[in-house]
């Protein structure tokens, strides 16, 4: 069942499971137990997770019995709990060393009686497919597999070609999204009474987003709450609106200076037009330029906007990785980033750091009207390190470093500083 996927998976769903009789299919496979020692079994489980990763994900649930022949599920066995973390780091090895490119899972246990569990392997559509199996076992090696109904099939040449094409036309529709919103944004027709100015937009969007048929249903207050509370935690006015799009916030009347829009497929849109700042005109040519500071821009909109929507979307909705996370810049052709301790000439490093420091503002002003820089890809592994980080701050600032040194270049500074000098 697809919706697995994307949820913390309870007793009661395995129940559900049972009680529904609900078959193995193309996002779900049933197994009683799991053999690692042999071979066979490490080999099987590395095609069960690349058929689900060549497809369109699913869930592996070890622990449950299934009928020959019909792929109902016949008994919640579960499998001892002593010995379970172990277990997982073993499937989490075989995983990673037996698939390439590689594979991030998410393994989860499920109590269904004491001291019996249910291990659940859950594994997304892959924005990297096609993946194959590199395990020495004969019959195994360098083959290609996709989930096919209950089967994990071999993979033909043709279904080997379009994969690589499908995972090239989703990177492109995510893309075309995100520079049509933009687009729309920019006129104010969305929003006619947003701030004139230079433009500041985050896109959160997980893939899933863009491979499912799902869509989040504003008639669940709970859902609804939570958006609201974790946008609460940005720079952003949180009166609720419905739109066509979907769920709006911002504040209830008068000029607005940002809004957070949640798709109903299950896309965040957050959109600040106070970053950036008019500054005093000291001669003709500096009139209409707009800075922002860069520490702000990280400190205070980049990180917690980060924080905030990974929060919403895999601890709450317990939605799967990858997401790929977006900046845009809109607007910004008279418009620069300044550090602050250039300014206050209290940079130790400045010589170095800043080799055009005596520019003027106008020769430092970004170069084109629209600024797309490149997304943020969030796997598995970065979800866990940010999931399990205790100074989330840090992690996500270093995550987002390759772009904010992209950033920097653009205002003619040669690397993003605070990084590299606090760390």
């Amino acid at each position: 069942m697809e919706y697995l996927l994307n949820k913390e998976i309870l007793l009661e769903d395995l129940e559900g499971l049972l009680s529904g009789k609900v078959p193995e299919g193309p996002h779900l496979e049933y197994k009683r137990g799991i053999n690692l020692d042999e071979k066979k079994g490490r080999a099987e489980l590395c095609k069960d997770v690349s058929s689900f990763s060549n497809a369109e994900g699913g869930v592996i649930l070890i622990g449950i019995q299934e009928k020959k022949g019909t792929g109902e599920p016949e008994d919640l066995t579960g499998i001892p709990e002593e010995g379970a973390d172990n277990l997982i780091e073993r499937i989490e090895n075989i995983i990673r060393d037996g698939i390439h490119p590689r594979v991030f899972v998410h393994v989860q246990k499920i109590e269904v009686s004491p001291g019996r569990i249910v291990l659940a392997i859950k594994i997304p559509q892959s924005l990297l497919k096609p993946h194959w199996i590199d395990l020495n076992r004969k019959g195994y090696r360098h083959k290609f597999y996709i989930r096919a109904g209950r089967q994990s099939m071999e993979m033909t040449y043709d279904q080997i070609r379009r994969s690589f094409l499908f995972s090239h036309k989703l990177e492109e529709q995510i893309k075309e999204f995100v520079y049509r919103r933009v687009a729309e944004i920019k006129t104010r027709a969305f929003l006619p009474s947003l701030r004139p100015g230079p433009l500041l937009i985050f896109h959160f969007i997980p893939l899933s987003s863009f491979t499912t048929r799902e869509r989040l249903s504003f008639a669940d207050k709970k859902l609804v709450g939570k958006f609201i509370e974790k946008s609460k935690k940005l720079p952003v006015q949180t009166f609720p609106m419905y739109t066509l799009e979907g769920l709006l916030l911002t504040n209830y009347q008068g000029e607005r200076s940002s809004y957070s829009l949640l798709f109903r497929e299950g896309i965040t849109e957050d959109v600040f037009a106070d970053v950036f700042l008019e500054e005093p005109s000291i001669e003709p040519s500096t009139a209409g330029v707009w800075g922002a500071e860069l520490y702000e821009f990280v400190s205070g909109y980049l990180i917690p906007w980060t924080k905030s929507r990974f929060e919403f979307f895999y601890d709450f909705l317990g939605m799967a990785p990858p997401f790929l996370l977006f900046i845009s810049l809109a607007g910004v052709r008279r418009a620069y980033l300044f550090d602050s301790g250039e300014r206050e000439n209290k940079s130790p490093d400045l010589e170095i750091y800043n080799t055009n420091k005596n520019l003027p503002p106008q020769e430092r002003i970004f170069n084109r009207d629209d600024i797309f820089l490149p997304p943020l890809v969030l796997s598995e592994k970065e979800a866990d390190a940010l999931e399990r980080g205790k100074n989330k701050e840090a992690v996500i600032e270093e995550l987002w470093l390759p772009v904010l040194d992209i950033l920097c270049n653009a205002s003619k500074y040669p690397y993003y500083k605070p990084f590299y000098t606090e760390g």
